[in-house]
């Protein structure tokens, strides 16, 4: 019975993450691996990306350098079997979906070989590749869309030679490390829809600049335009689209010319303030910090509704009463 020999190295392998972080080179750094699997890791940007190829024998992986340099791993099985390599990823720890890009290769047999490639549903990426002796270039992708939103993919050896030596390399993959990014408006409010992750609310206007203290699940601009935010998972980093904000009026208390005049008072204020609604008009009122988060929120129909401030902390606040008709805003200074 002949022996079958696969050779597998991943010499580098390319990352075009969602974070953007540029590609990421895996060097084999000649560990060698029993179990049949070899998995090799290395941290950009403070994730933790972990390649794992797992051989479809019983026998151990090994490290092997074929005199250039280069090392790969092998296994030892009859030529009677089908053998496979699978290829899987994992961002600190969790398995990732992602896109097969290319796969590098070169021939060191004097002999053709043959392989198919399939994802993890088994449906064909490539069949029949066919690597002619001491050839280099790229494995092709015949089904794009079977090489997209994979969870691993597959290597198989068609060719039953006692020697098959084909090293792999350059596996280029595009892991789809994606928080779910959905946004909601709610009159003037953005919420991400997914809870209990990281946030960082953006200013599309202003180059995507971050709004200082604007870190939380919601977020209500004072001023109309254009935001977005970043979310972190813990290993992936996604950014919403744009969502326009309109705040269709803003008028100053004070300002309006008719007796069904809204007025708050006193400014500054240091316990209770007051807003006058003489219409008795569902109204919202809410206060805003100096970074736009909302610290207060209320609605009210009384003709004068008394609003409690003893635990808002002293400074420099925003005011705004929205109507069915319009908003007013106002700067409210609260003193202790």
């Amino acid at each position: 019975m002949k022996n079958l020999h696969y050779f597998l190295s991943l010499i580098s392998l390319s990352f075009l993450p969602y974070t953007g972080i540029g590609q990421i080179n895996f060097t084999i750094d000649g560990t060698t691996a029993s179990g049949g699997t070899i998995t090799e890791t290395i941290i950009d940007d403070g994730i933790s990306y972990t390649l794992t190829a797992t051989h479809s024998s019983g026998n151990s992986a090994t490290l092997w350098d074929n005199g250039g340099g280069d090392l790969m791993f092998y296994w030892d099985g009859s030529s009677s079997d089908v053998y496979t390599w699978t290829i899987s990823l994992e961002a600190d720890g969790t398995a990732v979906n992602f896109d097969l890009n290319g796969i590098y290769y070169a021939s060191f047999t004097s002999l053709t070989d043959e392989f198919n490639l399939t994802n993890n549903d088994g449906a064909s990426i490539s069949s029949g590749i066919t690597v002619a002796p001491g050839s280099s270039g790229t494995l092709s992708i015949d089904t794009p869309a079977n090489a997209s939103d994979i969870s691993s993919f597959e290597i198989e050896g068609l060719t039953a030679y006692s020697t098959i030596l084909v090293d792999f390399h350059n596996i280029e993959v595009t892991p789809l490390c994606e928080p779910n990014l959905t946004v909601s408006l709610s009159g003037t409010t953005l919420t991400a829809e997914e809870a209990g992750l990281d946030y960082q609310w953006l200013d599309c206007d202003d180059r995507f600049n971050p709004i200082s203290g604007a870190t939380g699940q919601s977020f209500t601009p004072t001023l109309s335009g254009n935001y977005a935010v970043e979310i972190t998972d813990g290993t992936c980093i996604g950014v919403s689209d744009c969502i326009n904000v309109d705040i269709p009026t803003t008028t100053g208390f004070g300002e309006e010319e008719s007796s069904n005049l809204l007025r708050a008072y006193p400014n500054p204020v240091q316990d209770f303030l007051f807003v006058e609604n003489p219409e008795q008009q569902l109204i919202q009122i809410e206060l805003f910090n100096q970074l736009g988060q909302s610290v207060l929120r209320i609605e009210s129909s009384e003709e004068l509704a008394g609003i409690n401030l003893e635990r808002i902390n002293s400074g420099s606040y925003f005011l705004r009463v929205t109507t069915e008709e319009k908003i007013l805003l106002n700067e409210m200074i609260i003193k202790e």
